[in-house]
């Protein structure tokens, strides 16, 4: 005579939820890691157009009278700032989508957290019943026998 718990089905499923609601939680992270690093990669960009006149100045500063860069050359550098600039602000856009579903995630995941220890510790409990019953029924059992023996003798 084993031990069957009776909402084993339901432990199971509770199980399973906890598992999928964590893979869903660790894309929501690796997505949101990607949009990190993309922002870094873009910022970084940005900073480099930021401070490519001052470098160039240096360069031809020492060779000649000075940098004087073309109107053309200002506006396509502009344009590509401002395409970066874009991109940027998108970017962290959508990772402020993701952060908001990221904590409701986390929220989903405590939860199926919690529902799994409660049927964790009412496994416990079904089980530490059920071996006090056999405890039980074996000390009848026994003191039926000395009852038997005392009898007799």
């Amino acid at each position: 005579m084993g031990f069957k718990f009776k909402l084993e089905p339901l432990h199971k499923y509770k199980k399973q939820m906890v598992d999928l609601e964590q893979q869903k939680f660790a894309q929501l992270t690796q997505r949101l890691m990607r949009i990190d690093a993309e922002i870094d990669t873009l910022s970084e960009q940005l900073k480099m157009h930021i401070d490519q006149p001052s470098q160039l100045g240096i360069q031809n500063d020492s060779a000649s009278l000075g940098y004087v860069p073309n109107i053309q050359s200002l506006q396509q550098r502009e344009s590509q700032m401002r395409v970066i600039h874009i991109g940027l602000k998108e970017l962290r856009e959508q990772k402020a989508l993701v952060l908001r579903e990221y904590n409701q995630q986390k929220e989903i995941l405590h939860a199926a957290h919690k529902e799994r220890k409660m049927m964790d510790k009412s496994k416990e409990k079904a089980l530490v019943a059920f071996h006090e019953n056999l405890q039980r029924k074996a000390e009848k059992m026994l003191n039926e026998q000395s009852i038997q023996r005392y009898q007799r003798a």
